[in-house]
């Protein structure tokens, strides 16, 4: 089956798959996947977790908070089911906060991040986290990652 088949790829991309030399669905699905993020379960949280990619499922312990003297970060604590204490924060992305905004205190909650943990104030911490979600079950699968192709956005 040709890629221009498929009603989701418009002209331009297909022009841009052919320009790398993929012009067919079979040859498309040959793209395998360079990693793969799985969210289906939480992850234990132990000092040996520090900076792993980690999938939290938890809930939030506090509203969405501004911190920095100049409000350059948002701010959310979570708990794990297994009560760690978890500080999940945006750096230089002010434009989340209306969309976090509507997160509220004691809600189930899914983070995925590399976590870092802090021995001066004992805790955990994910900055910037690529999913943040109080949509849980949603999220709750594995995510491909694939390897960028130079050309195709």
């Amino acid at each position: 089956m040709n890629i221009v088949d498929l009603e989701f790829v418009t002209p331009r991309k297909a022009k841009q798959f052919e320009n790398k030399g993929i012009t067919t669905v079979e040859e498309l699905l040959k793209i395998v996947p360079k990693k793969y993020f799985d969210c289906r379960e939480s992850t234990p949280i132990s000092p040996a977790s520090n900076g792993q990619n980690v999938c939290i499922i938890g809930k939030t312990t506090s509203y969405l908070s501004v911190i920095g003297k100049d409000s350059k970060a948002l701010r959310f604590w979570i708990k794990d089911n297994e009560d760690n204490k978890i500080s999940v924060i945006w750096f230089n992305q002010m434009f989340l906060y209306n969309k976090l905004d509507v997160i509220g205190k004691d809600e189930d909650i899914i983070v995925f991040g590399k976590i870092y943990y802090n021995e001066e104030y004992k805790n955990y911490s994910i900055s910037n986290p690529m999913i943040f979600s109080n949509r849980v079950e949603e999220h709750r699968k594995i995510f491909p990652i694939y390897k960028k192709i130079s050309g195709v956005s």
